[in-house]
């Protein structure tokens, strides 16, 4: 005698099967048609397995598996793509903005472009992957100092002089603690032309576990991101950047495990 099935539960076991082979998630319209479901069928099966955690949707209604599954799965089977993640959403915040979207974490007092989203309307923006910059004078940089413990701020400062790469360049140690106390306060920096003149830079820091593991930036010429805009940017690059906290946290994942996943 055959055993019945519940074709709710195969239909449901088909979506996620199908979306968790695709790297970069599915949409609606793609996962109808991967599955032979209608539309309404589909986005109904979707609509549940987000409500409950088993899928996620991004910001480009694109579905993912979501953490509720992930936590549920072997420990080995569920570390996820860091780079990939950096890259997604930085890619999603770069269509959002319509300018250059970095991500950069600290390492050995200088910070570390993993992830870069180069906007077609920007002009070009030389941050290479895999290069260091200079924390000071960089907004992740300093979105990255303004959060870190006292004393390794302290050591920061005592490592060496500040040189200025424009005019607009903080090397002043008391301006530069009063720029970290004022990042503190409203939750994000902003590189005011102090690497390049004629480039600024909007950046927050992204958080795990209350601790600032990395930093994503909106970067563009300062003829389009003016004053005017600093707080529309800010609240995008904000929002982006506790997405991305959120996601890493649901993995498990500490600061030395994401930094071993950047190279």
């Amino acid at each position: 005698m055959a055993t019945p099935t519940n074709e709710s539960v195969v239909k449901a076991f088909r979506l996620l099967t199908l979306i968790a082979g695709e790297r970069e998630g599915m949409t609606l319209g793609e996962a109808a048609r991967e599955t032979g479901m209608t539309v309404p069928t589909a986005h109904r099966f979707l609509k549940t397995l987000v409500s409950v955690g088993a899928l996620e949707r991004d910001d480009e209604k694109r579905y993912s598996l979501g953490s509720a599954l992930l936590r549920a799965a072997p420990q080995t089977s569920r570390i996820p793509d860091v780079l990939a993640m950096f890259n997604r959403h930085s890619e999603s915040l770069c269509h959002t903005l319509r300018e250059t979207v970095h991500v950069a974490t600290f390492v050995d007092d200088m910070v570390r472009y993993i992830a870069k989203a180069q906007a077609p309307r920007s002009l070009h923006i030389s941050t290479i992957v895999g290069t260091t910059l200079e924390a000071y004078c960089t907004g992740v940089g300093k979105a990255l100092l303004a959060f870190m413990p006292p004393l390794d701020v302290e050591r920061y400062m005592g490592g060496g002089t500040f040189h200025p790469l424009t005019p607009r360049t903080i090397t002043n140690t008391d301006a530069f603690l009063a720029e970290l106390e004022k990042i503190r306060t409203c939750g994000y920096s902003i590189d005011d032309e102090e690497f390049e003149i004629g480039l600024r830079c909007i950046a927050a820091p992204i958080f795990v576990r209350d601790k600032p593991v990395a930093a994503i930036s909106c970067s563009g010429p300062s003829s389009r991101i003016e004053p005017s805009v600093f707080s529309m940017i800010a609240a995008e690059v904000m929002r982006t950047a506790a997405t991305i906290g959120r996601e890493l946290s649901s993995y498990g994942l500490d600061e030395q495990q994401i930094r071993f996943r950047c190279p």
